[in-house]
């Protein structure tokens, strides 16, 4: 500042002098712009385009201050001034495209460098920025043309090599890029920028090892300056599953920006798939007061609060997942379970539906409604929805075992018999798909098929207690005290609390006459479930004597 303010001396001094001299005015307003005295800079300026109507540097200079003071319209009227005095003042076209870029005019910005090439074919720049301008706008074949004219201007400049291979990655042309910022690395080896694009591209095609190297390579040149590479790097590790190395790479990038908000979620993410979810929630908590409008944030706040089983928290953090995106499906859809796990299902169908209208082929949500629909009876739309969902996925097993429940339900047999025997065709491990078919035969009485069905089951889940019980009950239905006894016995060998199995026993032990061990049976029963056991006492104290 000192400088310009003793060239602000030496020019005003000059002035005293000689006060028609436009040229003096015109050095003295850099000086003063320079030194950031803007409105006095604004005065010199306009005194030298009093004196000499001809200074467009003077006119140019106070396009660039009405540009500062946020005067972009000001700004468009002086810079196209300059260019109808003087139509190849290349300076003037490129402040005018920018300032009309500033006013978020894209197509007048792409008018103007349009222009300005026709005018001068062979200025590199003009070609890179207007490259840059139809990256912006997503029209990559045609800043791929902008970025081949500049290369075949300056076959030798590294730096179009590399923004041409940015746009070919953001194209998904990912060979193409990684050969491009190759050639940009044989032209400028030492640039970092270049080895994190190389590096970016490869974690894209899942070829993590390769990133890691070029990440290391670019660390390696300036390894206090970026942490967006260590940040990313980060990432690369953490697709290799190599948390710890991960979690070394996002406190780096820290170390070196505190505010460097995207480690504090590397760190939170990297604990949630550790399952610290203490960790987790405490660096995503960080994350969203520096970031407010990233959703996997909040959704991942939100998995945390309900693998605490806390969801009425969870269903808060989801809310805030949608408000920073609504288009957000999946976390609708979780926000919907965790509604239902309350056992709010009106909730939870709402927030379903509004899931499916965002994305109608969103499988989990037509099986989660299918079976709120169930739960609460609606047997006809559980129906509906469990349809919807094998329409995406034909080999639903679980469809088609819960459709098979719901014309239980409905008293649909045969209708039901059918869906559990295509599930079981399909899963291969179809227990439940057995067990619902022996709950069908025994509501028919079919005794032998409901055996057949509880017994394969059991063959697949040993320890299967609702099915060994039910298995009781079908050989007491049969009368058959004996087997039935047996079954009970190895349900309470599964599950010794099985307040059903004694209860059970106990008046078994009575038709066979066997008030001792009813007693018994009574005895361990008021232990577990009291209700149950007033009965059973009931009917001991009902028996008849023992002979």
């Amino acid at each position: 500042m000192e400088k310009y303010q003793e060239s602000i001396k030496v020019y005003k001094s000059a002035l005293k002098y000689n006060n028609g001299d436009y040229e003096a005015f015109y050095c003295l307003g850099l000086s003063q712009a320079n030194n950031l005295n803007y409105n006095d800079a604004m005065k010199s300026f306009e005194k030298a385009i009093d004196l000499n109507s001809e200074c467009i540097d003077a006119m140019y200079a106070i396009s660039l201050l009405y540009v500062k003071e946020n005067k972009y319209n000001h700004a468009i009227s002086t810079l196209k001034k300059i260019i109808l005095k003087d139509p190849e003042y290349y300076d003037a076209y490129i402040q005018l495209g920018w300032t009309y870029y500033e006013q978020n005019d894209y197509n007048k910005a792409v008018e103007v460098y349009e222009k300005l090439i026709t005018i001068f074919p062979y200025y590199v720049d003009a070609y890179l920025t207007l490259g840059a301008f139809y990256k912006e706008f997503a029209m990559y074949e045609k800043s791929i043309e902008c970025f081949d004219k500049a290369i075949s201007i300056n076959p030798e400049n590294a730096d179009i090599y590399w923004q041409k291979g940015y746009v070919l990655k953001l194209s998904r042309r990912y060979q193409e890029a990684i050969n491009l910022f190759k050639k940009a690395l044989e032209l400028k080896p030492t640039d970092e920028q270049f080895y994190s694009s190389l590096a970016s591209v490869y974690n894209i095609t899942g070829e993590d090892k390769k990133a890691e190297e070029y990440y290391l390579k670019a660390i390696a040149l300036k390894p206090d300056s970026f942490p967006e590479t260590y940040n990313n790097l980060g990432s690369v590790y953490l697709d290799l599953d190599k948390y710890e190395n991960a979690l070394e790479m996002y406190n780096n990038a820290i170390s070196i920006d505190a505010d460097y908000s995207p480690a504090y979620f590397g760190i939170g993410f990297t604990y949630y798939k550790q399952t610290d979810f203490d960790s987790a929630q405490k660096y995503l908590e960080i994350y969203v007061k520096k970031d407010t409008l990233n959703s996997d944030a909040f959704s991942y706040l939100a998995f945390i609060y309900a693998k605490k089983n806390d969801h009425v928290k969870a269903i808060k953090k989801f809310k805030k997942a949608v408000l920073c995106d609504s288009t957000d499906a999946v976390a609708y859809y979780n926000m919907s379970v965790s509604y239902g796990i309350l056992g709010k299902f009106e909730k939870e169908i709402e927030y379903c539906k509004k899931a499916l209208e965002i994305n109608p082929e969103l499988f989990d949500a037509y099986a989660s409604l299918g079976y709120t629909y169930y739960v609460t009876k609606q047997y006809k739309n559980s129906v509906n929805y469990y349809n919807k969902a094998i329409e995406i996925d034909s080999s639903y097993a679980g469809g088609y075992m819960m459709l098979g429940l719901v014309y239980y339900e409905t008293a649909n047999y045969e209708k039901s018999i059918e869906m559990q025997n295509k599930s079981i065709s399909l899963d291969p491990k179809p227990y439940k798909a057995y067990f619902n078919l022996g709950l069908v035969y025994s509501k028919l009485e079919k005794w032998d098929d409901a055996i057949a069905q509880y017994k394969h089951a059991l063959s697949l889940k040993q320890d299967y207690l609702m099915a060994q019980s039910n298995l009781g009950m079908v050989y007491a239905n049969m009368n058959q005290i004996e087997k039935a006894i047996k079954e009970f016995n190895k349900a309470l060998i599964i599950d010794e609390d099985c307040d059903f199995a004694h209860y059970s026993l106990g008046f078994l032990y009575l038709m066979k006459g066997n008030k001792e061990d009813a007693i018994n049976e009574y005895t361990i029963l008021n232990k577990i479930n009291k209700e149950l056991a007033s009965k059973l006492k009931k009917a001991i104290e009902e028996a008849p004597p023992i002979k």
